[in-house]
Protein backbone atom coordinates (compact mmCIF):
# COMPACT_ATOMS: atom_id res chain seq x y z
CA UNK A 1 0.00 0.00 0.00
CA UNK A 2 1.24 3.41 -0.66
CA UNK A 3 1.85 5.96 2.17
CA UNK A 4 -1.10 8.27 2.70
CA UNK A 5 1.18 11.43 2.67
CA UNK A 6 4.37 11.55 0.86
CA UNK A 7 7.26 13.71 1.96
CA UNK A 8 7.96 17.39 0.88
CA UNK A 9 10.71 17.13 -2.03
CA UNK A 10 12.37 20.21 -1.92
CA UNK A 11 15.93 20.74 -3.77
CA UNK A 12 18.15 23.03 -5.91
CA UNK A 13 17.40 22.91 -9.40
CA UNK A 14 20.40 22.27 -11.83
CA UNK A 15 19.85 21.48 -15.71
CA UNK A 16 20.62 18.87 -17.74
CA UNK A 17 24.08 17.31 -18.69
CA UNK A 18 25.28 15.69 -22.10
CA UNK A 19 28.07 13.51 -22.66
CA UNK A 20 31.87 14.43 -23.46
CA UNK A 21 31.26 13.43 -27.25
CA UNK A 22 27.64 15.00 -27.17
CA UNK A 23 26.64 15.86 -31.21
CA UNK A 24 24.04 18.64 -31.29
CA UNK A 25 23.02 18.16 -34.85
CA UNK A 26 20.11 16.42 -35.62
CA UNK A 27 20.45 12.68 -37.28
CA UNK A 28 20.03 13.07 -41.41
CA UNK A 29 17.55 10.10 -41.34
CA UNK A 30 14.81 12.68 -39.40
CA UNK A 31 14.92 14.74 -42.45
CA UNK A 32 14.69 11.61 -44.83
CA UNK A 33 11.44 10.58 -43.18
CA UNK A 34 10.24 13.65 -42.85
CA UNK A 35 10.69 14.11 -46.42
CA UNK A 36 9.62 10.73 -47.40
CA UNK A 37 6.27 11.39 -45.39
CA UNK A 38 5.37 15.08 -46.80
CA UNK A 39 5.75 13.27 -50.30
CA UNK A 40 3.10 10.53 -48.82
CA UNK A 41 1.21 13.93 -47.58
CA UNK A 42 1.21 15.61 -51.13
CA UNK A 43 0.63 12.48 -53.62
CA UNK A 44 -2.57 12.08 -50.83
CA UNK A 45 -3.24 16.19 -51.93
CA UNK A 46 -2.88 15.37 -55.37
CA UNK A 47 -5.56 12.29 -55.45
CA UNK A 48 -7.85 14.44 -53.19
CA UNK A 49 -7.89 17.22 -56.05
CA UNK A 50 -7.91 15.12 -58.73
CA UNK A 51 -11.24 13.35 -57.21
CA UNK A 52 -12.97 16.59 -55.65
CA UNK A 53 -15.12 16.98 -59.35
CA UNK A 54 -17.45 14.19 -58.12
CA UNK A 55 -18.10 13.06 -54.89
CA UNK A 56 -14.45 12.54 -53.44
CA UNK A 57 -13.49 8.78 -53.58
CA UNK A 58 -10.35 9.57 -51.28
CA UNK A 59 -10.40 9.51 -47.70
CA UNK A 60 -8.88 12.33 -45.74
CA UNK A 61 -5.06 11.65 -44.26
CA UNK A 62 -5.69 9.63 -41.51
CA UNK A 63 -8.37 7.29 -43.79
CA UNK A 64 -5.04 7.56 -46.29
CA UNK A 65 -2.77 6.51 -43.72
CA UNK A 66 -5.21 3.97 -42.46
CA UNK A 67 -5.57 2.55 -46.30
CA UNK A 68 -2.06 2.07 -46.45
CA UNK A 69 -1.12 1.43 -43.21
CA UNK A 70 0.54 -2.13 -41.66
CA UNK A 71 -1.62 -3.77 -39.28
CA UNK A 72 0.00 -3.58 -35.91
CA UNK A 73 1.06 -7.40 -34.59
CA UNK A 74 -1.14 -7.16 -31.59
CA UNK A 75 -3.27 -4.85 -29.23
CA UNK A 76 -0.95 -2.85 -26.82
CA UNK A 77 -2.21 -4.44 -22.86
CA UNK A 78 -2.72 -1.71 -20.41
CA UNK A 79 -2.95 -1.79 -16.76
CA UNK A 80 -3.57 0.61 -14.61
CA UNK A 81 -1.54 1.04 -10.67
CA UNK A 82 -2.96 2.37 -7.36
CA UNK A 83 -3.35 5.59 -6.76
CA UNK A 84 -1.66 8.25 -5.69
CA UNK A 85 -3.69 10.72 -3.78
CA UNK A 86 -2.20 13.71 -3.93
CA UNK A 87 -1.24 16.55 -6.33
CA UNK A 88 0.75 15.57 -9.52
CA UNK A 89 2.26 19.35 -9.16
CA UNK A 90 4.68 18.06 -5.56
CA UNK A 91 7.72 17.26 -6.37
CA UNK A 92 7.37 14.10 -4.06
CA UNK A 93 4.44 12.71 -5.76
CA UNK A 94 6.93 12.24 -9.15
CA UNK A 95 9.71 11.37 -7.23
CA UNK A 96 7.37 8.62 -6.10
CA UNK A 97 6.10 7.37 -9.32
CA UNK A 98 9.61 7.23 -11.06
CA UNK A 99 10.86 4.97 -8.07
CA UNK A 100 7.72 2.60 -9.12
CA UNK A 101 8.37 2.68 -12.22
CA UNK A 102 12.26 1.82 -12.21
CA UNK A 103 10.61 -1.13 -9.46
CA UNK A 104 8.48 -2.19 -11.72
CA UNK A 105 11.02 -2.05 -14.78
CA UNK A 106 13.69 -3.87 -12.82
CA UNK A 107 10.99 -6.92 -12.10
CA UNK A 108 11.20 -7.75 -16.23
CA UNK A 109 14.79 -7.39 -16.62
CA UNK A 110 14.63 -4.39 -18.85
CA UNK A 111 17.29 -1.70 -18.39
CA UNK A 112 15.57 1.26 -18.88
CA UNK A 113 12.87 2.74 -17.30
CA UNK A 114 10.93 4.78 -20.05
CA UNK A 115 8.16 7.31 -19.16
CA UNK A 116 6.17 9.55 -21.15
CA UNK A 117 4.42 12.65 -19.86
CA UNK A 118 2.46 16.20 -20.33
CA UNK A 119 5.14 18.49 -20.48
CA UNK A 120 3.56 19.73 -17.07
CA UNK A 121 5.33 16.45 -15.32
CA UNK A 122 7.77 16.50 -17.41
CA UNK A 123 8.88 19.69 -16.28
CA UNK A 124 8.68 17.98 -12.62
CA UNK A 125 10.27 14.78 -13.77
CA UNK A 126 13.32 16.26 -15.20
CA UNK A 127 14.73 18.62 -12.75
CA UNK A 128 14.29 15.38 -10.81
CA UNK A 129 15.98 13.10 -12.69
CA UNK A 130 19.11 16.34 -13.82
CA UNK A 131 19.72 16.83 -9.96
CA UNK A 132 19.80 12.61 -8.76
CA UNK A 133 21.68 11.67 -11.69
CA UNK A 134 23.36 8.68 -10.30
CA UNK A 135 19.88 7.38 -8.55
CA UNK A 136 17.77 8.35 -11.78
CA UNK A 137 20.74 7.00 -14.26
CA UNK A 138 18.41 4.31 -16.35
CA UNK A 139 15.41 6.60 -16.52
CA UNK A 140 14.12 7.77 -19.65
CA UNK A 141 11.21 11.17 -20.41
CA UNK A 142 9.57 11.45 -23.06
CA UNK A 143 7.57 14.21 -23.85
CA UNK A 144 4.03 13.33 -25.14
CA UNK A 145 2.81 13.94 -28.57
CA UNK A 146 -0.66 14.34 -27.93
CA UNK A 147 -0.24 17.73 -25.70
CA UNK A 148 2.90 19.25 -27.48
CA UNK A 149 0.40 19.08 -30.71
CA UNK A 150 -3.00 20.08 -29.10
CA UNK A 151 -0.59 23.23 -27.71
CA UNK A 152 1.09 23.89 -30.76
CA UNK A 153 -2.42 24.37 -32.61
CA UNK A 154 -3.75 26.68 -29.82
CA UNK A 155 -0.60 28.59 -31.07
CA UNK A 156 -1.17 28.32 -34.16
CA UNK A 157 -4.46 29.30 -34.57
CA UNK A 158 -5.05 31.81 -31.21
CA UNK A 159 -2.19 33.65 -31.84
CA UNK A 160 -0.52 33.55 -35.23
CA UNK A 161 -3.96 33.11 -37.01
CA UNK A 162 -5.35 35.86 -34.77
CA UNK A 163 -6.84 38.92 -36.60
CA UNK A 164 -5.85 37.40 -40.27
CA UNK A 165 -9.24 35.98 -40.85
CA UNK A 166 -8.79 32.60 -39.52
CA UNK A 167 -11.85 32.18 -37.36
CA UNK A 168 -14.06 34.01 -39.93
CA UNK A 169 -13.23 31.12 -42.29
CA UNK A 170 -13.93 28.74 -40.14
CA UNK A 171 -17.85 30.84 -39.70
CA UNK A 172 -18.16 30.91 -42.39
CA UNK A 173 -17.47 27.57 -43.71
CA UNK A 174 -20.09 26.10 -41.13
CA UNK A 175 -16.58 24.43 -39.32
CA UNK A 176 -17.26 26.18 -36.08
CA UNK A 177 -20.40 28.07 -34.66
CA UNK A 178 -19.54 31.48 -32.19
CA UNK A 179 -20.06 29.43 -29.27
CA UNK A 180 -17.29 26.32 -29.99
CA UNK A 181 -15.13 28.92 -32.18
CA UNK A 182 -13.13 29.90 -28.77
CA UNK A 183 -12.33 26.59 -27.78
CA UNK A 184 -11.40 25.37 -31.31
CA UNK A 185 -8.51 28.38 -31.16
CA UNK A 186 -7.53 27.99 -27.81
CA UNK A 187 -7.01 24.14 -29.10
CA UNK A 188 -9.36 23.19 -26.22
CA UNK A 189 -11.40 21.22 -28.53
CA UNK A 190 -8.36 18.77 -29.87
CA UNK A 191 -10.47 16.85 -32.26
CA UNK A 192 -12.09 20.16 -33.50
CA UNK A 193 -9.24 22.05 -33.79
CA UNK A 194 -7.46 19.63 -35.75
CA UNK A 195 -10.96 18.40 -38.00
CA UNK A 196 -10.67 22.37 -38.70
CA UNK A 197 -7.07 23.01 -39.64
CA UNK A 198 -7.52 19.99 -41.98
CA UNK A 199 -9.93 21.19 -43.64
CA UNK A 200 -8.86 24.98 -43.97
CA UNK A 201 -4.79 23.86 -44.79
CA UNK A 202 -6.32 21.44 -47.30
CA UNK A 203 -8.16 24.32 -49.26
CA UNK A 204 -5.38 26.19 -49.06
CA UNK A 205 -3.31 23.81 -50.60
CA UNK A 206 -5.35 23.27 -53.50
CA UNK A 207 -5.88 26.85 -54.07
CA UNK A 208 -1.60 27.46 -54.11
CA UNK A 209 -2.27 24.39 -56.34
CA UNK A 210 -4.39 25.63 -58.84
CA UNK A 211 -2.17 28.87 -58.82
CA UNK A 212 0.56 26.24 -59.69
CA UNK A 213 -0.51 24.77 -62.66
CA UNK A 214 -1.91 28.33 -64.30
CA UNK A 215 1.82 29.95 -63.74
CA UNK A 216 4.20 26.21 -64.53
CA UNK A 217 1.42 24.95 -66.63
CA UNK A 218 3.11 21.31 -65.28
CA UNK A 219 2.72 17.67 -66.65
CA UNK A 220 0.27 15.73 -64.46
CA UNK A 221 0.17 11.60 -64.39
CA UNK A 222 -3.46 11.21 -64.57
CA UNK A 223 -3.31 7.74 -64.81
CA UNK A 224 -1.08 6.66 -62.05
CA UNK A 225 -3.03 9.35 -59.82
CA UNK A 226 -6.20 7.70 -60.71
CA UNK A 227 -4.89 4.00 -60.31
CA UNK A 228 -3.79 5.05 -56.63
CA UNK A 229 -7.65 6.60 -56.03
CA UNK A 230 -9.13 3.00 -57.32
CA UNK A 231 -7.13 0.77 -55.10
CA UNK A 232 -5.64 2.82 -52.14
CA UNK A 233 -2.92 0.27 -50.43
CA UNK A 234 0.02 0.17 -49.48
CA UNK A 235 1.45 -1.74 -52.85
CA UNK A 236 -0.10 0.79 -54.73
CA UNK A 237 0.95 3.67 -52.59
CA UNK A 238 4.85 1.65 -53.41
CA UNK A 239 4.59 1.66 -56.82
CA UNK A 240 3.01 5.30 -57.19
CA UNK A 241 5.81 6.56 -55.34
CA UNK A 242 8.26 5.43 -57.73
CA UNK A 243 6.14 6.94 -60.56
CA UNK A 244 9.19 9.59 -62.04
CA UNK A 245 6.04 11.86 -63.32
CA UNK A 246 4.77 11.98 -60.34
CA UNK A 247 8.11 13.01 -58.42
CA UNK A 248 8.26 15.51 -60.85
CA UNK A 249 5.39 16.92 -60.45
CA UNK A 250 6.25 16.86 -56.83
CA UNK A 251 9.34 18.33 -56.67
CA UNK A 252 8.32 21.98 -59.46
CA UNK A 253 5.80 22.37 -56.67
CA UNK A 254 7.75 22.28 -53.90
CA UNK A 255 10.50 24.74 -55.88
CA UNK A 256 7.00 26.86 -56.58
CA UNK A 257 6.57 26.95 -52.75
CA UNK A 258 9.69 28.28 -52.15
CA UNK A 259 9.33 30.83 -54.49
CA UNK A 260 6.40 31.69 -52.89
CA UNK A 261 8.28 31.80 -49.85
CA UNK A 262 10.42 34.55 -51.03
CA UNK A 263 8.06 36.61 -51.86
CA UNK A 264 6.54 35.83 -55.03
CA UNK A 265 2.62 35.99 -54.52
CA UNK A 266 3.51 39.10 -52.01
CA UNK A 267 3.61 39.13 -48.04
CA UNK A 268 -0.29 37.71 -47.71
CA UNK A 269 1.03 34.36 -49.58
CA UNK A 270 3.93 34.51 -47.59
CA UNK A 271 1.75 34.43 -44.57
CA UNK A 272 -0.27 31.63 -45.38
CA UNK A 273 2.21 29.51 -46.59
CA UNK A 274 4.13 29.72 -43.47
CA UNK A 275 0.55 28.69 -41.60
CA UNK A 276 0.44 25.53 -43.91
CA UNK A 277 4.04 24.78 -42.85
CA UNK A 278 3.05 24.85 -39.10
CA UNK A 279 -0.19 22.87 -39.96
CA UNK A 280 1.85 20.46 -41.70
CA UNK A 281 4.25 19.83 -38.88
CA UNK A 282 1.16 18.50 -36.70
CA UNK A 283 -0.34 16.34 -39.45
CA UNK A 284 3.36 14.80 -39.83
CA UNK A 285 3.34 14.43 -35.81
CA UNK A 286 0.04 12.65 -35.97
CA UNK A 287 1.58 10.68 -38.71
CA UNK A 288 4.70 9.81 -37.00
CA UNK A 289 2.95 8.23 -34.04
CA UNK A 290 -0.05 6.20 -36.05
CA UNK A 291 2.97 4.82 -37.93
CA UNK A 292 5.36 4.27 -35.17
CA UNK A 293 8.29 6.52 -37.13
CA UNK A 294 10.66 7.31 -34.51
CA UNK A 295 12.88 9.31 -37.02
CA UNK A 296 9.71 11.55 -37.93
CA UNK A 297 8.49 12.18 -34.23
CA UNK A 298 12.12 13.42 -33.43
CA UNK A 299 12.32 16.04 -36.38
CA UNK A 300 8.57 17.20 -35.50
CA UNK A 301 9.56 17.70 -31.94
CA UNK A 302 12.59 19.63 -32.49
CA UNK A 303 10.81 21.84 -35.54
CA UNK A 304 8.33 22.84 -32.92
CA UNK A 305 10.00 24.85 -30.82
CA UNK A 306 10.17 28.17 -32.75
CA UNK A 307 6.56 28.29 -33.00
CA UNK A 308 6.26 28.20 -29.43
CA UNK A 309 9.28 30.48 -28.58
CA UNK A 310 6.91 33.32 -30.95
CA UNK A 311 4.18 33.01 -29.69
CA UNK A 312 4.74 32.94 -25.25
CA UNK A 313 4.95 29.14 -25.45
CA UNK A 314 8.80 29.23 -23.51
CA UNK A 315 8.02 26.10 -21.42
CA UNK A 316 7.66 24.04 -24.24
CA UNK A 317 10.48 25.84 -26.46
CA UNK A 318 12.62 25.63 -23.51
CA UNK A 319 11.84 21.34 -23.19
CA UNK A 320 11.01 20.64 -26.79
CA UNK A 321 14.90 21.74 -27.72
CA UNK A 322 16.26 20.04 -24.78
CA UNK A 323 14.24 16.61 -25.96
CA UNK A 324 15.63 17.35 -29.30
CA UNK A 325 19.08 17.06 -28.31
CA UNK A 326 18.96 14.05 -25.97
CA UNK A 327 17.23 12.34 -28.43
CA UNK A 328 20.63 13.23 -30.78
CA UNK A 329 22.60 12.08 -27.87
CA UNK A 330 20.69 9.01 -26.46
CA UNK A 331 22.75 6.28 -27.93
CA UNK A 332 25.55 7.85 -25.98
CA UNK A 333 23.79 8.60 -22.68
CA UNK A 334 21.52 5.53 -22.42
CA UNK A 335 22.93 2.77 -24.60
CA UNK A 336 20.14 0.29 -26.17
CA UNK A 337 17.56 2.73 -24.94
CA UNK A 338 16.67 3.45 -28.29
CA UNK A 339 15.90 0.27 -29.44
CA UNK A 340 13.29 -0.01 -26.86
CA UNK A 341 12.10 3.11 -27.60
CA UNK A 342 11.73 2.50 -31.20
CA UNK A 343 9.47 -0.88 -30.33
CA UNK A 344 6.44 1.02 -29.24
CA UNK A 345 7.34 4.04 -26.55
CA UNK A 346 5.51 6.36 -28.50
CA UNK A 347 2.67 4.85 -29.43
CA UNK A 348 -0.28 2.41 -28.24
CA UNK A 349 -2.19 0.02 -30.42
CA UNK A 350 -5.58 0.04 -29.06
CA UNK A 351 -7.24 -1.31 -31.77
CA UNK A 352 -5.96 -3.65 -35.04
CA UNK A 353 -6.85 -1.39 -38.07
CA UNK A 354 -3.65 -0.33 -39.98
CA UNK A 355 -2.08 2.95 -39.16
CA UNK A 356 -4.23 4.01 -36.37
CA UNK A 357 -1.64 3.91 -33.48
CA UNK A 358 -2.84 6.27 -30.68
CA UNK A 359 -0.04 8.52 -28.73
CA UNK A 360 0.40 7.47 -25.55
CA UNK A 361 -0.62 10.42 -23.39
CA UNK A 362 -3.77 10.75 -25.69
CA UNK A 363 -4.00 7.10 -24.27
CA UNK A 364 -4.26 8.40 -21.27
CA UNK A 365 -6.88 11.13 -20.98
CA UNK A 366 -9.22 8.47 -23.36
CA UNK A 367 -8.93 6.15 -20.28
CA UNK A 368 -8.00 6.17 -16.72
CA UNK A 369 -7.86 10.37 -16.87
CA UNK A 370 -11.80 10.56 -17.74
CA UNK A 371 -12.39 9.08 -14.17
CA UNK A 372 -9.90 10.14 -12.06
CA UNK A 373 -8.88 13.69 -12.53
CA UNK A 374 -10.71 16.13 -10.48
CA UNK A 375 -10.37 20.10 -11.11
CA UNK A 376 -7.51 20.17 -8.57
CA UNK A 377 -5.81 17.30 -9.78
CA UNK A 378 -5.96 16.04 -6.34
CA UNK A 379 -6.10 11.95 -7.36
CA UNK A 380 -3.11 10.87 -9.80
CA UNK A 381 -3.00 7.90 -11.31
CA UNK A 382 -0.68 5.90 -14.00
CA UNK A 383 -0.67 3.53 -16.11
CA UNK A 384 1.87 0.28 -17.55
CA UNK A 385 1.84 -0.34 -21.65
CA UNK A 386 2.77 -3.21 -22.82
CA UNK A 387 3.75 -2.39 -26.57
CA UNK A 388 2.16 -4.10 -29.53
CA UNK A 389 5.48 -5.62 -30.46
CA UNK A 390 6.08 -7.33 -27.44
CA UNK A 391 4.45 -10.68 -26.27
CA UNK A 392 2.73 -10.52 -22.67
CA UNK A 393 2.71 -14.03 -22.25
CA UNK A 394 6.07 -14.42 -21.49
CA UNK A 395 6.82 -12.76 -18.71
CA UNK A 396 10.94 -13.32 -18.80
CA UNK A 397 9.79 -10.43 -21.89
CA UNK A 398 11.61 -7.18 -21.25
CA UNK A 399 8.71 -4.77 -21.26
CA UNK A 400 8.98 -0.89 -21.94
CA UNK A 401 6.94 1.29 -19.21
CA UNK A 402 5.39 4.23 -20.38
CA UNK A 403 3.57 6.18 -17.47
CA UNK A 404 2.20 9.50 -16.77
Amino acid sequence: MPPKMLPELAFKRVGPKFPMQANFTPPAENQESYDASMLQYNTHLLCRWLSSQGKQQVPGFGGFISSTGKVPPRKSTIDFYTPINQPITDNAVVYELLKRSEAATEEVGQPYTINTFDLGVVMKACPIVWKYGEEFSKHVILIGKFHTAMNYMGRLTGRKCLGAGYAEILIEAGLATSGCLKSILSRKSYAKALFSLKVVTEALERLLFNVFLEEEKPDIPYETLINLIHCCTSESLDSTLKDPALLKLIDQFLRYQDKVRRGHLGKTGMFWLSVMDHARLVFMMDFAVKTNDFELFHHCNGAMADLFFAYDGHNYARYLTWFEAFLTNIDLSHPVALDYIKLGAIAVARSLIPGALAAVDKTMEETFMRFAKSSGMSVFMYIHIWPSHYPVDNVSQSRIRCEG
